[in-house]
């Protein structure tokens, strides 16, 4: 989820957990830029953006917790 008035992007855990991962890409903003918004793609282009990651629903992938 991006948030241009708050210049704040919200991310999976998953991306924080394997960030290294992602930098032979450019890095985690670079990478989901062709999978948001149009609107969204200059924002993430914005030096003062914070990411902040949201903590994982393990169920999501049916684990039993």
């Amino acid at each position: 989820r991006v948030d241009a008035d708050s210049k704040r992007v919200f991310l999976s855990s998953i991306f924080d957990w394997f960030d290294e991962d992602f930098e032979s890409r450019g890095g985690v903003l670079k990478f989901i830029q062709p999978y948001v918004a149009p609107k969204d793609k200059q924002v993430l282009k914005n030096p003062s953006l914070r990411v902040f990651y949201m903590e994982y629903n393990w169920r999501v992938n049916g684990s039993p917790l």
